[in-house]
């Protein structure tokens, strides 16, 4: 998934677009890895002590705070996607014509 995001330098449009598709795929595939979708049962509970605090989540409140912090990291992204400029890439004959004068 990685891969796709890092095809295009980090300034261009394509990126923060890539980047957006693919913080809300993860955080809609972490929100059913955790048994968001599934109301009816109860998959378990985390359990969190410390210092006589005691702290104790849901497995499907995870999940949900999960979604919510993709959500935010795909504002993160529509934000440099607004921001981005159309950053146009050299073409290669040109690229290519200014190397061999330099040689």
């Amino acid at each position: 998934m990685a891969f796709f995001q890092n095809l295009y330098e980090k300034g261009t449009r394509r990126y923060a677009l890539i980047g957006i598709i693919l913080a809300l795929y993860r955080g809609l595939f972490l929100f059913y890895l955790f048994g968001g979708f599934f109301d009816l049962q109860h998959f378990g509970s985390y359990h969190i002590e410390v210092l006589g605090l005691q702290i104790s989540l849901y497995i499907q409140l995870i999940a949900i705070l999960l979604l919510i912090a993709s959500f935010l990291n795909s504002i993160y992204y529509i934000q440099l996607y607004r921001e981005a400029k159309g950053i146009i890439l050299p073409d290669i004959k040109q690229t290519a014509k200014k190397e061999e004068l330099m040689l």
